[in-house]
């Protein structure tokens, strides 16, 4: 996924709503791998970007204070984390009642 989001800023170098979006994702992606300080140092760096919505930066100061918060934790990160791992994104999916 970090790869993924490394080519979608190559090729959006023109549009700086679209990177500071996807540096927002590359954060959240490193915060989910334990890559805490490199999620904070993205996160806080974004707080102050003025290509981001007030809710995007909403997001970015939370996921900065996250981060900051268990870099205590300790440990290397696994960047290798799939990004939809937790059930929450496939609830949606779930089968309730007789399919046949």
């Amino acid at each position: 996924m970090l790869a993924y989001a490394r080519g979608a800023r190559a090729r959006l170098a023109g549009d700086p709503r679209a990177l500071a979006a996807i540096r927002l994702e590359e954060a959240r992606l490193r915060l989910a791998a334990g890559d805490f300080p490199a999620a904070a140092e993205l996160f806080g760096a974004l707080t102050t970007c003025s290509e981001l919505t007030e809710e995007q930066r909403g997001i970015a100061e939370v996921g900065m204070l996250r981060a900051r918060l268990v870099m205590d934790a300790g440990g290397e990160p696994d960047l290798s984390v799939p990004a939809f791992a937790d059930p929450y994104h496939w609830a949606p999916f779930e089968l309730i009642g007789d399919w046949l």
